[in-house]
């Protein structure tokens, strides 16, 4: 695995998780 593909998978899982968080009202933006 390069290290692409996994700050790739991490960005992934951020955002995901990000996502996740505004669509239960946790962020007010």
């Amino acid at each position: 695995a390069s290290n692409k593909t996994s700050l790739d998978f991490s960005a992934y899982i951020l955002e995901a998780l990000r996502e996740k968080l505004e669509s239960d009202g946790a962020l007010e933006n």
